[in-house]
């Protein structure tokens, strides 16, 4: 099988830090299976440093690189404003897309990436999916009805006026993949701590669970959680990527059960990269379905930009 020939446009901290070493390590595991063929930004000497360990080109213009390189698949790891541009002419291109969160800038500009995206081999980054406990935890409660669930991202300082929408979108699609979206207008609730804005979204299911995801930018630490109950269990995921890794989990009167995740394995395998990676190649095989597309990440989109209550 000839390697995926994959194309990386925008070589931020995002990238450098977690997607390439991702790579990396899915080659490592898997030879000849993919190659970065190349490398695109405007600051070149930041892409040459990505694009070395591949011998990949080295772009300054998306266009110039979708045209002369024609990659197999195309990672956008750009700002929300110039993502829908690029993943589109990238489909168009008929290349696979991996399109990073937030979709876009705004939600009428997120609805038309994910109109204009219906038809291609698209999948939109959300790690949290992915993350070794949160994945546990979809494991354990995968079949059930739940009843309730409540989720917390909490972060030390992050005073971004738009941090509910382009991060807190993460655990908020993470609650709509367990329990689904909601049956009825959501209620959102903010309000101002430290200078930056708390939300509370809650909302209630067609199946009559009720969820409520709690983002707290500026709250001192920096955790995210999941608990999920039904009639008879509870589970409850604490991430690995903030020094935590651990899964409880307790059915009816049988004895509290609990597991936790290696801390020393690195930062983009403890966040979920390193398996969101391996997810989306496999796509590109036609091993796997393509999920989480960008359609089933609107519906977290559209909660975090839901009009705020008293």
């Amino acid at each position: 099988m000839n390697p995926i020939r994959i194309a990386i446009i925008g070589a931020g901290a995002h990238a450098a830090g977690q997607h390439l070493p991702a790579l990396l390590d899915h080659e490592r595991r898997h030879p000849g299976s993919v190659t970065v063929a190349a490398v695109c930004d405007r600051d070149t000497a930041r892409a040459a440093a990505l694009a070395a360990p591949w011998g990949a080109a080295v772009h300054d213009d998306w266009r110039a690189c979708l045209d002369q390189v024609r990659p197999d698949a195309v990672h956008v790891c750009l700002p929300p404003a110039l993502t829908p541009r690029v993943a589109l002419a990238a489909a168009t291109a008929g290349a696979a897309v991996w399109v990073e969160k937030p979709l876009a800038a705004t939600l009428a500009e997120a609805e038309e990436l994910v109109a204009g995206l219906a038809t291609a081999r698209a999948m939109a980054s959300m790690n949290r999916r992915f993350e070794p406990a949160m994945a546990r935890l979809c494991a354990l409660t995968a079949g059930r009805r739940p009843r309730r669930l409540h989720a917390v991202m909490a972060r030390g300082d992050r005073r971004e006026a738009d941090f509910i929408t382009t991060t807190g979108v993460h655990v908020v699609d993470l609650a709509v993949s367990l329990v689904g979206g909601p049956d009825g207008p959501p209620v959102l609730r903010t309000t101002s701590c430290d200078g930056a804005a708390w939300a509370q979204i809650t909302w209630t299911t067609p199946e009559g669970c009720t969820a409520t995801v709690e983002i707290c930018p500026t709250l001192g630490i920096n955790q995210e959680a999941v608990e999920i109950a039904g009639d008879g269990w509870w589970c409850l995921a604490r991430s690995a990527w903030f020094d935590a890794g651990l899964v409880e989990w307790q059915e009816k009167s049988q004895p509290l059960r609990r597991e936790t995740i290696d801390l020393t394995l690195p930062e983009w395998v403890r966040n979920g990269t390193a398996a969101e990676t391996d997810a989306f190649l496999a796509s590109c095989r036609g091993e796997r379905p393509w999920s989480p597309i960008p359609a089933e990440i609107l519906v977290a989109t559209r909660l975090c930009h839901t009009k705020p209550v008293a």
